[in-house]
């Protein structure tokens, strides 16, 4: 049996299609300048569900697995790396959350408009997640976050951070500082 069902050659093509007709020649005038994917492309993007891959059906999402995310991507990047890169910010909040908080931030992220940044690497680890030094500490109602990141990428067009700490992630509103929306352990929803 091949992985590579009819449905997935079709997911793929359609893909690669987009990737050549419409991200392509935008890279080809933006990359070379380190320019911003336009909100016109993060749209078209929006329309054929590359926001959504991951998330599940019911909440606006494709409901599909990491293997038609990996064909997606793959493809999105012979055009443009970054626009591969930016598909991942609206399928990477899972862990830690409850069902009201996917209800309510799910069907957004499906659509592109609620997108996520991930913060690991430090000066002293790199992207090594075993040795990351930053902590997260609850301290009554809220985290005190400690560590220093030495980047994270798409933070200045994130709606929430996702910083790393060993065994453990916490995402928090980049709308307002200490605002925590996600951990592996009890926290209170933003308002």
């Amino acid at each position: 049996m091949s992985y590579m069902t009819e449905e997935r050659k079709m997911i793929q093509q359609t893909a690669r299609d987009f990737s050549v007709n419409e991200v392509l020649p935008v890279a080809n005038k933006l990359d070379p300048v380190e320019g911003e994917i336009p909100m016109e492309l993060r749209d078209k993007m929006a329309g054929l569900g590359y926001f959504g891959i991951l998330i599940p059906e019911e909440f606006g999402g494709l409901g599909l697995g990491a293997f038609e995310y990996a064909l997606v991507t793959e493809e999105l990047a012979r055009g443009w790396m970054s626009v591969a890169s930016i598909i991942a910010r609206g399928n990477g909040l899972w862990g830690g959350i409850s069902d009201d908080q996917r209800r309510k931030y799910f069907p957004r992220m499906a659509r592109g408009e609620f997108l996520g940044a991930f913060s690991l690497s430090e000066p002293d680890a790199g992207s090594d997640l075993a040795n990351v030094s930053c902590r997260a500490v609850r301290d009554g109602d809220e985290w005190v976050i400690n560590g220093t990141k030495t980047w994270c990428t798409f933070a200045d067009g994130a709606d929430f951070i996702q910083p790393a700490r060993r065994f453990a992630r916490l995402a928090i509103s980049a709308g307002g500082p200490g605002n925590c929306i996600s951990t592996t352990a009890a926290c209170p929803p933003p308002a």
